[in-house]
């Protein structure tokens, strides 16, 4: 008896052992997809992160180009001889024929070329000559103003930045 006692008890066991297994296995299933549910997360939540440091670094760095290139185009009217400034194929129309021009600020920081529109114009500065009182026409001065526009996008949204420059004879 006690030899069919023992042997039963052996049987138990090996249940017991097998259920144990079963069990491991199964919980290491478990462990393994959640161990990938938190790093997936933790992985979202960095580069979450990471991206809104970068837009908030491109927002610098885009103003920064937009100022810099409208200081250049800004130097140039300033250096441009007066009589050119209205001459057939300036840089300068009427305000009427205003210049448009795709123009290339820079690179982001992940490459991507940072483009704008330009818009140049110019315009005559009258001078009343109302000196009498009578309501007296106004007079064209020899003063040019320069006028650049840029708008530029970012992130879907419009902005735009301009300067004005004014030349006399």
């Amino acid at each position: 008896m006690q030899i069919s006692t023992q042997h039963n008890s052996k049987c138990a066991s090996n249940k017991t052992v097998q259920r144990v297994r079963r069990l491991v296995k199964g919980s290491a299933l478990v462990e393994l997809a959640a161990s990938i549910c938190l790093l997936v997360s933790f992985a979202g939540v960095t580069m979450k992160t990471t991206y809104s440091n970068l837009s908030a670094r491109n927002w610098v760095v885009t103003q920064t180009m937009v100022d810099a290139y409208m200081n250049v185009i800004a130097t140039e009217a300033q250096a441009i001889a007066f009589e050119e400034i209205d001459d057939f194929g300036s840089h300068w129309p009427e305000a009427s024929e205003m210049r448009e021009t795709e123009v290339e600020l820079g690179k982001l920081s992940y490459g991507k070329p940072f483009m704008a529109k330009l818009y140049q114009a110019r315009m005559p500065v009258y001078s009343s000559a109302d000196m009498n009182g009578d309501g007296g026409d106004y007079l064209k001065m020899d003063t040019w103003r320069l006028r650049m526009v840029i708008k530029y996008e970012i992130d879907g949204r419009s902005y735009a930045s301009s300067r004005t420059v004014v030349r006399n004879k």
